[in-house]
Formats: structure tokens, sequence, C-alpha cells
């Protein structure tokens, strides 16, 4: 039986791919409801990544999501369980970010031509606020990396259909050095069974 994260997924990705149909423009993607843009701390303490995480979804701000992965390493790791045979384990930056983005698109009111329509999207990260410091993932070297697990609810409606997901995620966060200052970006993913 798949999670309940894998149906959210699933239907997560095929918002995605409909809300691309149609939809070439490249415009910045303007908050929720037309609202001002809430307040991003800056990337200097791991925990701020959370943070920005979160609001990157309240926003429906893809750039600022975005920012916050490690880029060329970044990757999203799904549970065994929900991938299916012959298909990649992880997303790469560029899927992530994409589905993500279409996904926020599809949040604000689908472009036209495109259904169906995400009438509500809330994530929601909490427990804990440990980081673990760490010096590889599997067998990649990780300089001066640190690890948390939270739990995670992600809600999506789609008309009268509610998708939910609720598991652990794994986060892990590098430094890197931005023009002397450093800042944590996200390098890895992984969506773990509760």
């Amino acid at each position: 039986m798949r999670s309940t994260l894998f149906v959210a997924f699933a239907a997560l990705l095929i918002v995605a791919m409909l809300a691309g149909v149609g939809c070439t423009d490249d415009s910045p993607i303007a908050p929720k409801n037309g609202s001002e843009p809430g307040p991003y701390a800056p990337l200097t303490d791991p925990e701020h990544v959370i943070q920005n995480l979160i609001q990157s979804y309240k926003d429906r701000d893809a750039e600022r999501f975005r920012e916050l992965l490690k880029d060329p390493e970044y990757r999203f790791y799904l549970q065994d369980r929900d991938v299916r045979p012959g298909d990649e384990k992880f997303l790469t930056l560029e899927e992530d970010y994409d589905v993500t983005k279409r996904m926020f698109l599809s949040a604000m009111g689908t472009p036209e031509g495109s259904d169906p329509k995400i009438d509500w999207l809330e994530l929601h990260i909490w427990g804990g606020s440990t980081w673990s410091p760490i010096d590889s993932i599997g067998d990649e070297a990780c300089t001066g990396c640190l690890y948390t697990e939270r739990i995670y609810d992600i809600t999506v409606i789609i008309g009268d259909t509610s998708y939910l997901g609720s598991d652990i995620v794994g986060l892990y966060v590098q430094p890197v050095d931005d023009g002397g200052v450093i800042k944590y970006k996200i390098r890895r993913v992984y969506d773990l069974p509760k």
C-alpha cells in the first residue's frame, strides 16, 4: 500500500505537469492572495533554512525555494515504497524546482488551459531543533554538514479531494561561501517513514 505522501506527491506531480501546459511566462510569481511576502531570515543559521522553506511555500515563491538548494549536489530522495520500478529514487535540483514552481503556480490559480487548480497548499515542518554535525552523506564527503530530522505535514486540496502527507523529513545542510558570508544550503532531503 502506498503512503499518504506518495498519493500527495503523485497529485503534486500531476498538477505540476498540467500546470506547465501553456505556461511559458517566466515572470516572477506574486505571493498568494497578492499579499506582501513574509520575512525571510538570512541563511547564516541552519534553522533559518527550515523557516525560509516554510515561508517559500506560504508565499508560493519558487525563487526563494530555489535559493535554499545547494547546486549541483542537491537531491530529494523519495521513500523506497514511493518509487515506481525503473524510476529514479530522487529528484535533482532542476526537477524539484520545476515541480515546486508549477505547484505554486497551480496554487495561485492555474494558467488558462491547465487543470486541476490546487485550492489549498500548506506545509508544516516541526518537532525539535537539533542539528548533528556529519562529515559524509553515504560515501560522499560533506564538509561542515549538519543533519536534522523533523516531522512534516503537507496538505493539498484539489476540488473535493484532500491529499495529506505526514512523515519525517531528513535534511542535510552544508555551509557555502557566498561572497565572504557563510550561508547554509540544503544538500539532501530524505522523505522518511514515521
